[in-house]
């Protein structure tokens, strides 16, 4: 890689959001249902969903009530749709983009029910491309616009790596 940070996903913008709950007949969060955002109990977790939920109420006007639970209940509550929102990390064993976008092209092993032919066939693509790096990056940018800009069932918070 390459950082695409600044290129890919939704920037901090709180008028934009509230421009947008506006429009879906929220003005200035009034009205829009509680949000349960789930997550499993350690430090690390428990202060970015604090974080998170601090900057909805604060700039959007949205109640989150935060939720912690023992890996059974938080597995169960993610898989069949009853989080509104999850806190989830992931990581890859290997370092390649494919590491992180083939458990989500998986039907049926995806944590965010999320099935998308375009993205399937963007990641599949690129899986396949072996002798033009430049290339397979590009398809992969696009399958990520997909979870992060289109459908947004992504919003990555932090990255961390070792060497």
């Amino acid at each position: 890689g390459r950082s695409l940070y600044g290129e890919v996903g939704q920037s901090f913008d709180p008028a934009r959001g509230r421009e947008l709950l506006a429009q879906a007949s929220y003005p200035d969060g009034v009205g829009f249902p509680q949000i349960r955002l789930l997550f499993l109990q350690s430090e690390m977790s428990s202060l970015l969903v604090n974080a998170v939920a601090d900057m909805w109420r604060d700039n959007l006007n949205v109640d989150v009530e935060l939720e912690s639970s023992s890996w059974d209940t938080y597995q169960e509550s993610v898989s069949t749709g009853e989080a509104d929102v999850f806190y989830a990390g992931w990581v890859s064993d290997y370092n390649d983009p494919d590491g992180f976008f083939t458990p989500l092209r998986l039907a049926g092993s995806s944590w965010a029910n999320f099935e998308s032919a375009e993205f399937s066939r963007l990641v599949d693509q690129a899986a396949a491309v072996t002798d033009d790096p430049a290339a397979r990056q590009a398809l992969y940018i696009e399958a990520e616009r997909i979870l992060c800009e289109q459908e947004m069932i992504v919003i990555p918070i932090l990255h961390h790596y070792t060497e």
